[in-house]
C-alpha cells in the first residue's frame, strides 16, 4: 500500500494582505488541497490564491474570491493518442522532490490561512 503524507501549514499575510510560501518537499501525486478558515484572524472573504508545484510552477489549484473552508482533488487534462485519434482524460498531478508554494492576494492585513496537502 503507498504511503500517503498530509501536511499542515499556517500561511500568514503581510500588512497589505499578501503572502508567498513554500513548504515541504513532496513526492508522489497530489491527492487533495483543503484550505481550513479559522473562527478568528482568517483571511478576508475573497481571498485570492494559486498553488503550484515549487519547482515547476505545475498549477495545483487557482481559485479566487474564496470566502470559506474548502477542499480539492486537483487533475490536470492529460492527451492519450493511438495515433490516429487522441482523447482527453484527467491525470493526478505529479510532484517529485518539489516543494509546494502559496501566494495569497486579497488575504487581510495581517491574517492567517491554513493549507493541507495531501500526497501519495
Amino acid at each position: 500500500m503507498p504511503h500517503t503524507r498530509r501536511e499542515t501549514i499556517d500561511v500568514p499575510t503581510d500588512g497589505s494582505g499578501a503572502a508567498d510560501v513554500r513548504f515541504g518537499a513532496f513526492n508522489g501525486l497530489v491527492l487533495s488541497v483543503e484550505y481550513v478558515k479559522a473562527a478568528a484572524d482568517s483571511y478576508a472573504d475573497g481571498v485570492d490564491f494559486a498553488i503550484t508545484g515549487g519547482l515547476g510552477g505545475q498549477s495545483i489549484w487557482a481559485e479566487d474570491d474564496v470566502d470559506a473552508s474548502k477542499s480539492v482533488a486537483p487533475v490536470r487534462a492529460g492527451s492519450l493518442t493511438d495515433g490516429s485519434d487522441s482523447a482527453m482524460t484527467e491525470m493526478p498531478i505529479g510532484l517529485h522532490d518539489e516543494p509546494v508554494r502559496i501566494v495569497i492576494a486579497n488575504g487581510g492585513a495581517n491574517r492567517t490561512g491554513r493549507f493541507i496537502v495531501t500526497v501519495v
